[in-house]
């Protein structure tokens, strides 16, 4: 009877033994699982510091691309002015002819001029870009372009020649002649209607004496060239 109780006894404390040490393993492992993962990612990070490993980029600046105001289709003069809108007091660079040629900083009102901007003869594009103190910048601006162009319209007179004298009715006197693309040709202030091949034709209505025309060809740029012929009118 008395060895059947002591070893009932030992098998209970056997039994609590056991529950105790398997609720140690559980403890344990949920502490590992715990605080060793914090520890872990610690300790890689101090040794991504340790070989100067990059920190992540942030997020760059987002900005507005600028806008440029047309130009006129031509001009003869060898310096313009650009103007137009972008966000203020960035960094604003001009490129003429995808070459970058100026930089300014915008005003506090958003509004920019570019003064003395050196061109060439021919056909000229514009664009502009912003940057800002961190560097980082916009999209390119709207293009816009003009022709420039020095040289005086082609003016072939072909009629009247000079000291040409009418008589009799009707009293009028044919102005004739050929011009180039674009060209707009007037007598002594009046409008002449092109024809085909920019040939033009107007005939002039004349009073009693002498009438001085002149004939004036300006092209989309403003040059002009000017011919003049001396006429008399006899009823």
């Amino acid at each position: 009877m008395i060895l059947s109780r002591l070893n009932r006894l030992e098998e209970k404390r056997e039994k609590k033994l056991l529950y105790f040490a398997l609720g140690g393993i559980a403890f344990l492992v949920l502490f590992v699982a715990i605080f060793g993962l914090k520890m872990l990612v610690q300790f890689s990070v101090l040794v991504d510091r340790a070989r100067g490993g990059t920190p992540v980029e942030k997020t760059s600046t987002i900005i507005l691309p600028p806008a440029l105001d047309e130009l006129p289709i031509a001009t003869y003069s060898g310096k313009l002015s650009l103007t137009g809108k972008a966000e203020p007091k960035l960094t604003l660079t001009l490129f003429v002819n995808d070459f970058e040629t100026k930089n300014i900083t915008v005003p506090d009102t958003g509004l920019f001029t570019i003064d003395n901007v050196i061109v060439k003869d021919g056909t000229n594009t514009f664009k502009v870009r912003l940057k800002d103190a961190k560097g980082n910048t916009s999209e390119l601006s709207n293009e816009v372009t003009t022709l420039i162009k020095k040289t005086a319209p082609i003016l072939e007179l072909s009629s009247p020649e000079e000291n040409k004298t009418i008589t009799g009715e009707p009293n009028t006197v044919t102005v004739s002649g050929k011009t180039e693309d674009n060209a707009r040709i007037t007598v002594n202030g009046r409008w002449v209607t092109m024809g085909t091949n920019n040939s033009f034709s107007y005939a002039y209505p004349l009073s009693d004496g002498d009438t001085t025309l002149e004939i004036i060809a300006t092209d989309l740029a403003g040059n002009q060239k000017t011919v003049k012929r001396k006429v008399s009118y006899h009823k």
